[in-house]
């Protein structure tokens, strides 16, 4: 068994790292485009109808 040098130790985790970070960005990506669609959908309920606009529970 060869061992390795603190520099190819460092370079090996330096490059696992650098995976774990674009995996995590990936899913942090997916959850922000997920809360903006949910944060949007939520305000577009919020929003009171439009003063004069047809409204299907008013009577003719």
């Amino acid at each position: 068994m060869t061992r390795q040098s603190p520099v190819d130790r460092l370079l090996a985790e330096s490059e696992r790292l650098r995976e774990e970070l674009l995996r995590t960005a990936a899913r942090l990506e997916g959850f922000s485009a997920e809360l903006l669609a949910e944060v949007r959908q939520l305000r577009a309920e919020s929003k009171p109808p439009a003063a004069g606009g047809s409204d299907s529970e008013a009577g003719s």
